[in-house]
């Protein structure tokens, strides 16, 4: 439009002309006229000062390039035609100079993952940096395996995509990968059910005839009625369960269990066995009973075992300066020194830290 402009002298018109981002309107006036004094310079005749062109003064006109001019920028050969640059070919190893680039593997800091493996451009060639257990998420490593979860602080997080999202926040805290719904000792009331926690999970215990007197247990019960629930015993007092005492070993019934199965103590000569919810006699012992277990002296050193404290006791010896309290020559082995009469075996007494005869 330009040249049309310029060419069309018998209307003596100057069209539009972009000079450095300043428009210069056509004039009506017979004696306005537009002229290159030299390949970058216009000269407009309304202007006293010329105009320097950034690229070149053609016919009259400031254009962007010389026709036949070349280069390469963004990857891709341009050329001027028609006082215009216009794409001419890409160049897939960019630009070098003003042309295509030869071949390369690679552009120098490309990224890359294949085959499970990371992978950057250096000096026209990949380099590994990093394995990816995970696999690959376009250029990059996977962070995680797809759907699994991991707690941070108070806060659920799932692996979606290959990279770690936030999946909730929770009030509770989290563990194992999952917001805490409840504690195990936790339990819940509502809509008249009772609810106890078991596996971070809400499990109906019971259904409240009566509806629910709080947030935590059913309303209404018969009064001073007891039972054992949750590792505590409790009586019905003001139409709700009070705790009256917790079970070290857990309930059995509507009481606290007396003992732990399995565990034994003392009663005079016998060893007690905790079966169920009660002791029963497991042996009777002919030298007594301490801490569980008969009185023995297994090592003949004239002391009970029970009441050995010697971390060498029984061991072979030659003096004292072999123990850590005190070798029984008799015996020939280590031995712990005694306190009281009745830490030593019947017919022996307890002088100067030895069991001896009476």
């Amino acid at each position: 439009m330009k040249r049309d402009c310029m060419r069309q002298m018998n209307r003596l018109a100057l069209c539009i002309a972009v000079l450095g981002g300043v428009l210069v309107g056509c004039s009506d006036k017979e004696d306005d006229m537009a002229m290159c004094i030299n390949d970058t310079t216009l000269r407009l005749s309304d202007r006293e000062t010329p105009v320097l062109c950034a690229i070149a003064c053609v016919d009259g006109s400031c254009v962007p390039c010389k026709n036949g001019a070349v280069e390469c920028r963004d990857g891709a050969i341009y050329t001027c035609v028609d006082d215009a640059w216009k794409k001419y070919k890409d160049c897939p190893s960019g630009c070098d100079g003003n042309t295509c680039g030869l071949y390369r593997v690679c552009a120098t800091g490309a990224q890359k993952c294949d085959e499970n493996a990371e992978f950057v451009c250096k000096n026209d060639a990949w380099e590994k940096v990093a394995d990816c257990p995970y696999g690959c998420n376009d250029a990059e490593c996977k962070a995680c395996d797809e759907g699994t979860r991991e707690c941070r602080e108070d806060a659920e997080y799932m692996c979606l995509s290959g990279k770690w999202q936030l999946a909730q926040t929770c009030e509770k805290g989290c563990a194992s990968g999952q917001c805490t719904v409840c504690q195990s000792d936790a339990s819940l009331c509502k809509d008249g059910i009772r609810y106890g926690c078991d596996d971070n999970a809400w499990v109906k215990n019971e259904e409240c005839a009566r509806g629910c007197l709080d947030d935590r247990q059913c309303r209404g019960c018969t009064p001073n009625a007891q039972k054992c629930d949750n590792g505590a015993e409790m009586i019905c007092t003001d139409d709700a369960w009070q705790t009256t005492k917790t079970c070290e070993f857990g309930c059995n019934g509507d009481k606290c269990r007396t003992c732990k199965e399995g565990q034994k103590s003392c009663d005079g000569e016998f060893v007690m066995l905790c079966v169920g919810d009660g002791l029963m006699r497991s042996e009777h012992c002919d030298n007594g009973c301490r801490d569980g277990a008969c009185l023995v002296d297994a090592n003949g050193n004239g002391m009970w075992d029970g009441y050995e404290t010697a971390s060498d006791r029984g061991q072979n010896c030659n003096g004292d300066d072999e123990c850590e309290q005190f070798c029984d020559a008799t015996k020939g082995v280590c031995s712990t020194k005694c306190r009281a009469d009745e830490e030593c075996v019947e017919g022996r007494v307890c002088a100067e830290g030895r069991c001896t005869v009476a």
